[in-house]
């Protein structure tokens, strides 16, 4: 397919180079041993944390290393899962996290230079491979190359891939709505866990939350015929990456430029650091754009379409589900649905869930819903009797 460039790009000889220089290295350590190591602390404290390092670049290298075949062979850019944090995860495995954990296991002096010398090789070497790239995917890559770091994570991304990993851990259960209409003017788009919700007219379009993250997304749009362009009003049911990263995240991926923002007004300490999110962790995205705020029971007009805001609180302090057009409820993650019954979301994602039970009260209150739409758990076109056992 490709005479000018392999998969492994400027691998083999980067791995060349790095391994000889390696060799002699170590060679040198063993001859002066043990005059030229070092201790962190001690030795056992070099072992642990070589060891960590090692745990973590391992997978690194394993998991492009497996996957690189089938985008190479297929002309696809890849840019999700472990390329999201780094362009040249193979490379940033040796350089970031394996070989300084063996010169950590090892305490070598002289060690400390391998790496330093593999980055000054990679970044000699690393422009022929840039510049293929280039060529061959165009402005695509050169968003990817401005957005996503070459090898070293932008620590924010990597907090935010860690706060969504751990909070996937009881989600296993949840069963998200596959992208598609749902009724008329009502679609729903799935993104990894979580679903968003988008309402149209034909004359004004709205949206209900905004995914994790842009990439993520747009294909997605495709699939119901609708661009996020389109959109001028998105409403964020909360702040959590799975509800607002493709609005701001980080100041990098808006998907929905073109849309006026609204939150609840108390969920702006989960956006500005003021409140921790979970245990001592504070929330990941952080919204730059400007947004609107509401309060319970404020009214949003987006031409004939009516949006009512009805305070939740309990997930986070300041979650909002939203009333579209007085019959369509988009609750978030206020609840879940099981077997057609409405039931609490997972107390292990809850700041307050004694609270979020008294808003699933409030919400089994309202008449005239033709459908409730969960954020991770399908949707029911039978209110009253999902709703009947939270009836007082």
């Amino acid at each position: 397919m490709n005479k000018e460039m392999t998969k492994w790009g400027v691998g083999p000889k980067f791995a060349l180079i790095s391994v000889i220089y390696g060799i002699i290295i170590f060679i040198l350590h063993f001859v002066y041993y043990p005059s030229l190591t070092f201790e962190v602390i001690s030795g056992s404290v070099n072992v642990i944390l070589g060891i960590i390092l090692l745990i973590l670049g391992v997978p690194i290298f394993l998991i492009p290393a497996f996957t690189i075949d089938k985008y190479f062979y297929e002309g696809k850019l890849y840019k999700s899962g472990i390329y999201s944090f780094f362009r040249h995860p193979i490379y940033a495995a040796w350089i970031v996290f394996i070989v300084p954990g063996i010169v950590l296991i090892f305490g070598s002096l002289l060690g400390i230079s391998i790496p330093l010398f593999m980055y000054l090789v990679f970044r000699i070497l690393i422009v022929k491979e840039e510049k293929y790239l280039e060529r061959k995917f165009g402005q695509d890559y050169l968003h990817y190359k401005k957005e996503v770091p070459c090898l070293f994570p932008r620590i924010e991304f990597a907090i935010a891939e860690l706060f969504v990993w751990i909070a996937s851990l009881p989600s296993k259960t949840w069963y998200p709505v596959e992208t598609g209409k749902l009724t008329e003017g009502l679609y729903v788009i799935k993104d990894r866990d979580a679903n968003l919700f988008i309402y149209s007219d034909r004359e004004n379009t709205i949206c209900i939350d905004a995914g994790y993250k842009y990439d993520d997304l747009r294909n997605e749009f495709r699939k119901i015929n609708i661009d996020p362009d389109s959109i001028t009003h998105l409403f964020l049911t909360h702040a959590d990456p799975d509800h607002a990263g493709g609005v701001d995240f980080f100041g990098k991926f808006d998907l929905f430029k073109g849309a006026k923002l609204y939150i609840g007004k108390e969920e702006e300490q989960m956006i500005n650091g003021t409140t921790a999110r979970l245990f001592f962790a504070h929330n990941p995205v952080k919204i730059y754009k400007k947004y609107n705020l509401l309060k319970d029971k404020d009214v949003v007009n987006v031409g004939k379409i009516k949006v009512e805001a009805i305070a939740t609180p309990g997930h986070t302090p300041g979650h909002m589900a939203y009333l579209i057009n007085d019959k369509i409820l988009c609750s978030g993650d206020t609840l879940t649905l099981k077997d057609g019954k409405v039931e609490i979301f997972s107390p292990f994602h809850n700041i307050d869930t004694e609270t979020q039970k008294e808003s699933i009260k409030k919400l089994a209150e309202l008449e005239n819903i033709s459908i409730l739409c969960t954020a991770h758990t399908g949707y029911s076109q039978s209110y009253k009797n999902a709703m009947q056992q939270w009836l007082k």
